[in-house]
């Protein structure tokens, strides 16, 4: 769990209500998903946030499975206008979870070594260096 330390920040003593899942189909979000069930099951709204096309079901979980995955566990998962690819990814699954009032994103973390991080960056070191909501992150 990381908790942002900056002015508007909050992170409250009860679960989260709203909360966003950033899926893109890889093993490490699919991780994410089935640790946060507990938490699906206190929110009052879960929903899937994706990029671009449908993912390889060879490699991932399609945006169908997922929900049919949360549905099987009782939770009522919606899923988010599909977000545009381009620009910053990490940007836009933020910008795009305070605007459906999430109060936690939950995502698999992934990172590449220390040194192609700091020549190319990444979703997950870009979304934590400028969140404004807690993370659920699992690797």
């Amino acid at each position: 769990m990381v908790v942002p330390r900056m002015p508007g920040a909050a992170f409250s003593d009860s679960a989260p209500k709203t909360i966003a899942v950033a899926w893109d189909g890889s093993p490490s979000a699919s991780r994410a998903v089935r640790e946060a069930i507990p938490l699906f099951h206190q929110a009052s709204k879960v929903w899937i946030l994706v990029t671009g096309d449908e993912v390889d079901t060879s490699a991932g979980a399609s945006r169908a499975e997922i929900i049919a995955y949360l549905a099987v566990h009782g939770i009522d998962a919606q899923l988010a206008h599909p977000l545009q690819d381009g620009g910053d990814i990490g940007a836009i699954l933020l910008t795009e979870a305070g605007n459906l009032g999430a109060e936690l994103l939950v995502m698999g973390a992934y990172g590449h070594g220390h040194i192609a991080e700091m020549i190319l960056g990444g979703v997950t070191s870009n979304i934590i260096k400028h969140t404004h909501l807690p993370l659920f992150l699992v690797h």
